[in-house]
């Protein structure tokens, strides 16, 4: 009788140390955690247990921390994930200096923390996060935490990305099999250069890019509303970070975000009702989703049929191919771009903006021109955005994995030849033109780029007094009112030097020859005197190199051979660049010394015949 009451009391104790050990949060370095005795660690709030574990139909076993209120265990991190132990001989413990390590049959070093910190008095502790850490319990300090090395899981607290400061990463990596948590083929990661995004690799080989994180979402695509209950994104971004963390909306809601074996990017909730994850978001939602799956310059909808097509002002590089859906040799320029070629922009609305391994980021806070300009400069800039995280952002080099999105998304600028925007058409449309002034001018060359319009708006307003300095455009600009089908170019020409000059050129005169506008100009240009033809009343100080080059410009327009002129491309390569380099003009036409009774009323000067035959054109306002 004796002896069983001893035996029961016995038993009672060491139920009681079992229960008491199980209800532990932390791990002494007198004590050891063994896999034999099936020992825990709970955290204080019992939403996470730390103990060894076996995969789905797998005999080995691993150190884990899982959902402790989840009955379906789902570990989210994984000790020695690489070195497993083949039967049940494992015991977890913490050294006296701080060193969490894992052996086997008593001895055999299994895995370690590898702490660099060490600590006086430490405890290991798990957390209500899931956070594993070895804290000193006289300062808190941690001087190690499983944090800062995730496997597949992220919960909410964890961070994705890097500490610029300590040049630490922190990224998932997808287990191997459902069997084993070894190192798997998939990593997804926070790429800093330029602006942020995620990128899922398959060991060195991309296969899903977020995009870049606009201060809402990654992506810049529609919002996802059905995350809005359930988790709080957050995405730091200064000059010691660039991470992702979330938090859940609601106390009661356990999520995961996940990488699988797959490669299968998942945001989970645990429903309760049922007993399952359900995915709230699957980042890869549909074959838009495939990394550059329409090539350079090809844009994928998945609205359209066929799923690809090339950018305005792009066709497809390798046409047989791209209409049997072989779209991985892309699209290229309509007219092939280079250092030489008058260039602007294309906008292009609602994108996920191109990869962005290759670009440079300005954050400091400028204006959609003055980024405009920037990329212009650089011959190698193929596009440029505006993002609120970080100003201008510019783009070389060819442009891909782009996605076009029925709502959401962002504005990129493309850079393709001038003629492929239309100037030469709206120039053409302005010289044919009567009874506009040059508030519908500015309308008229909408096609131009800003930074283009600017300066071309600057030339053609050259302080004028009001649209009465040259009053209306008529046909009367062209050559006293003759118009040929070769003078689109040439009558532009002749505007510049009648808004210049603060004169028309019907009816000009000047006591000291009978040249019209044109042939003064050419006069002055051959005196070195190009300044003398500015209007005296012209308002504000004038800049002298800017309007010799209008007037160089100008002269270059109406030369008498056409072959000489420029196309109203170059013209605007001329003003758009501070140090162009332009060619001497020649001789202008329809500039010949003439005579004839005929004055203009509204000058007192002789209006001579041109001795050039020109094809006349009978204009008509619209």
């Amino acid at each position: 009788m004796v002896l069983l009451l001893i035996l029961l009391s016995l038993f009672t104790t060491l139920s009681l140390s079992t229960r008491f050990t199980a209800a532990l949060d932390t791990l002494s370095p007198n004590q050891t955690l063994a896999d034999a005795t099936n020992g825990t660690l709970v955290s204080p709030g019992e939403s996470f247990e730390l103990g060894f574990f076996s995969p789905l139909n797998s005999e080995n076993r691993y150190v884990g921390i899982w959902f402790k209120q989840v009955s379906l265990q789902t570990p989210i991190w994984v000790a020695n994930k690489d070195d497993p132990i083949t039967d049940s001989s494992g015991v977890l413990k913490i050294t006296p200096t701080g060193n969490v390590i894992i052996t086997s049959d008593q001895a055999n070093p299994i895995w370690s923390s590898n702490t660099t910190i060490l600590s006086a008095s430490p405890v290991l502790k798990l957390l209500d996060t899931g956070n594993l850490v070895v804290v000193d319990s006289n300062t808190g300090n941690y001087s190690w935490q499983s944090f800062d090395y995730p496997c597949d899981t992220l919960v909410p607290g964890m961070k994705l990305g890097w500490d610029l400061s300590k040049n630490q990463e922190w990224y998932l990596t997808a287990w191997n099999s459902l069997q084993g948590p070894s190192t798997g083929d998939y990593t997804y990661r926070v790429d800093p250069q330029g602006l942020p995004q995620l990128v899922l690799r398959q060991g060195s080989t991309i296969f899903y890019r977020s995009g870049p994180w606009d201060g809402v979402r990654f992506g810049g695509g529609p919002p996802l509303k059905q995350n809005t209950t359930v988790i709080n994104p957050i995405f730091v971004y200064n000059t010691s970070f660039v991470y992702y963390t979330f938090l859940n909306n609601d106390g009661n809601i356990i999520s995961r975000f996940v990488v699988n074996q797959s490669g299968l990017l998942q945001h989970l909730t645990w429903n309760r009702g049922s007993g399952e994850w359900v995915p709230v978001i699957a980042l890869q939602a549909d074959i838009c989703d495939t990394y550059d799956l329409c090539g350079p310059y090809g844009i994928c909808n998945t609205n359209d049929s066929p799923t690809c097509h090339c950018m305005d002002g792009f066709v497809p590089k390798f046409p047989v191919e791209w209409n049997r859906l072989d779209w991985t040799g892309g699209c290229v320029a309509k007219t092939e771009l280079n250092c030489s070629v008058a260039a602007g922009f294309r906008r292009f609305s609602r994108l996920k903006l191109p990869d962005t391994s290759h670009f440079l980021v300005n954050r400091t806070e400028i204006s959609r021109v003055d980024c405009e300009e920037a990329c212009l400069k650089n011959c190698s800039c193929m596009g440029f955005a505006q993002t609120d995280i970080s100003g201008c952002v510019v783009w070389s080099g060819e442009l891909f994995d782009m996605r076009e999105y029925n709502e959401g998304g962002q504005n990129l600028y493309v850079r393709v030849a001038a003629s492929e925007l239309g100037q030469e058409v709206a120039v053409k449309r302005l010289a044919k033109t009567s009874g506009q002034g040059l508030k519908e001018f500015k309308n008229e060359v909408i096609f131009i780029s800003k930074l283009q319009h600017r300066n071309l708006v600057r030339l053609l307003g050259c302080c004028i007094h009001g649209e009465e300095r040259i009053g209306y455009m008529s046909p009367e600009y062209a050559i006293d009112g003759l118009f040929s089908v070769k003078s689109d170019v040439f009558s532009f020409g002749v505007l510049v030097l009648e808004i210049v000059s603060g004169k028309k050129n019907r009816g000009f005169y000047h006591p000291d020859h009978d040249h019209n506008l044109l042939g003064h100009a050419w006069k002055l240009w051959n005196e070195g005197k190009p300044l003398n033809l500015v209007d005296t009343l012209m308002e504000g100080p004038i800049a002298t190199p800017e309007m010799v080059r209008c007037i160089q410009m100008a002269l270059l327009c109406v030369q008498d051979r056409p072959e000489d002129r420029p196309t109203m491309s170059a013209v605007l390569l001329m003003l758009d660049s501070e140090n162009a380099i332009l060619p001497p003009p020649k001789q202008p036409g329809f500039y010949t010394e003439r005579f004839t009774p005929e004055t203009d009323s509204s000058s007192t000067g002789i209006y001579p015949l041109a001795s050039n035959e020109v094809t006349i054109s009978m204009l008509h306002a619209r």
